[in-house]
């Protein structure tokens, strides 16, 4: 079996390397609206797992609802460029499974507006940001 063969980058890696300490793409948690990379596994999921601050903004309507959160694991892999670490999703409706992913927190609160708007067609529509980590 090859690495292709996998169908997650966690599992790619996790046959790469057998003390399962390390992941290709990289590992984050938050500080604020900071991401701070970790580099052992372990440690990363025990600080990621009890982390309550992952949500961006989330809005509702039409039968449809978008959510903007922390991801913990850059989605762009190491590959190049800056790390893919929060994501906007659409989840019902016909734009179901839509997704832009950014790299940074302030990225991400914009990436959701403009989903917002294009999803529901609006300006000015109601969104409803993780009030815990507000400033």
């Amino acid at each position: 079996m090859t690495s292709l063969d996998y169908p997650n980058p966690v599992l790619i890696v996790a046959a790469m390397d057998g003390n399962h300490k390390h992941f290709l793409g990289g590992l984050y948690v938050l500080n604020g609206r900071q991401p701070i990379r970790y580099e052992n596994a372990l440690e990363w999921a025990e600080i990621f797992e009890k982390s309550k601050d992952r949500v961006v903004a989330r809005s509702m309507g039409l039968g449809m609802r978008i959510s903007t959160v922390f991801l913990g694991l850059d989605h762009n892999y190491g590959i190049s460029g800056d790390p893919l670490l929060f994501e906007t999703m659409v989840f019902g409706g016909p734009h179901d499974q839509d997704q832009e992913r950014y790299s940074t927190w302030e990225e991400a609160e914009t990436g959701h507006v403009k989903m917002v708007q294009s999803v529901f067609g609006l300006q000015g529509v109601l969104v409803t940001w993780n009030e815990e980590s507000v400033s």
